[in-house]
């Protein structure tokens, strides 16, 4: 009987609007964090696609740099295969396309923002086509390219072409001129004959792979640049 006449004069009125505030408090103190979680997640994916933007226009840069360098080397191969297939005697300007065909350029891995966004989860992209785009830009073609540099490239050069040009020539360091040490012993050397076309085949199919791969770079760079501009 004692609780019954302490809970008729309980003011019901003063605990609902209590507990009412209670509720909305704390429902809105859920809701600011849901929208500063939300807020967060936008900020780091925007952090993200900006790094990836930088790092895909530097790929393109390099990759740019590298066909121009390459196109110089097949242009100097031709010359020297040129000049001796014709048994031509030789000529001083030979000597700076002779270490020009030794040319070598390598792919610079800018995939560091790929590799931060891989830890921190690709979801963080909220853009599925965007996000497939990205991983499939490098998981496969930029890890292709750099395979193809590690398994072929690089071989190549250092098993094949640098040996010719340590025993060869007077040549000290890449750009300066290469002087054959017996120019008439060079151009029967049938092995570096083959060298030379070896390599000018292998450049020719880089440059493919890299122009598409710049195709590529660049298309995606477009892609989330797009996407940057809606956040604006």
């Amino acid at each position: 009987m004692a609780l019954f006449t302490k809970l008729r004069d309980l003011n019901w009125a003063a605990l609902g609007a209590e507990f009412v505030l209670v509720f909305f408090g704390v429902t809105i103190a859920l809701w600011f964090e849901n929208v500063n979680d939300a807020r967060r997640e936008y900020d780091k994916e925007t952090r993200v696609l900006r790094e990836l933007a930088d790092a895909l226009t530097a790929d393109v840069r390099d990759i740019g740099g590298n066909l121009r360098e390459d196109s110089l080397t097949l242009m100097s191969i031709d010359v020297v295969l040129g000049h001796m297939d014709q048994s031509l005697p030789y000529s001083d300007t030979l000597a700076g396309h002779f270490a020009q065909a030794a040319g070598l350029t390598i792919f610079i891995d800018n995939s560091a923002p790929y590799e931060h966004l891989k830890v921190a989860g690709p979801d963080v992209i909220q853009n599925d086509s965007l996000r497939l785009a990205i991983v499939d830009y490098y998981e496969r073609l930029v890890k292709g390219a750099l395979e193809w540099e590690t398994w072929v490239a690089l071989p190549v050069w250092q098993e094949h072409m640098n040996p010719h040009m340590l025993r060869q020539f007077r040549y000290r360091q890449r750009k300066e001129p290469a002087e054959p040490i017996n120019y008439s012993a060079l151009r029967q050397n049938v092995e570096y004959h083959n060298v030379l076309r070896h390599t000018s085949f292998a450049l020719e199919f880089k440059d493919l792979l890299y122009q598409r791969l710049a195709s590529r770079a660049e298309a995606l760079n477009e892609q989330i640049r797009e996407e940057l501009a809606t956040r604006r």
